[in-house]
């Protein structure tokens, strides 16, 4: 059973590269340095999968998309891995 992976994100304040780094590779001395100058990034971030938006946008043709958490309640009786989508129109 796995929850997926979780992103951090940063921008390098002195190249301005913006980047990712695996929450799993935490204990890693280097996490959230940029991997360019070896700079402590700024923290701009966090999710659990930054395709999910492109991906809903493409297949349904929506032009916003809000990607959001649960709270526990909702996660521990919905399980691990639950993805839910909603869809606001204005004509039933």
């Amino acid at each position: 059973m796995t929850w997926g992976t979780y992103y951090f994100f940063y921008e390098c304040p002195q190249c301005g590269k913006k980047y990712r780094y695996e929450l799993e590779g935490s204990a890693d001395e280097e996490f959230g340095f940029c991997p360019e100058c070896h700079v402590m990034g700024t923290f701009v971030g966090e999710t659990k999968d930054n395709q999910q938006g492109e991906d809903v946008k493409r297949r349904f043709g929506v032009q916003t998309v809000v990607l959001n958490n649960v709270g526990p309640v909702i996660g521990a009786h919905s399980g691990p891995g639950t993805v839910a989508l909603f869809f606001l129109g204005r004509h039933r």
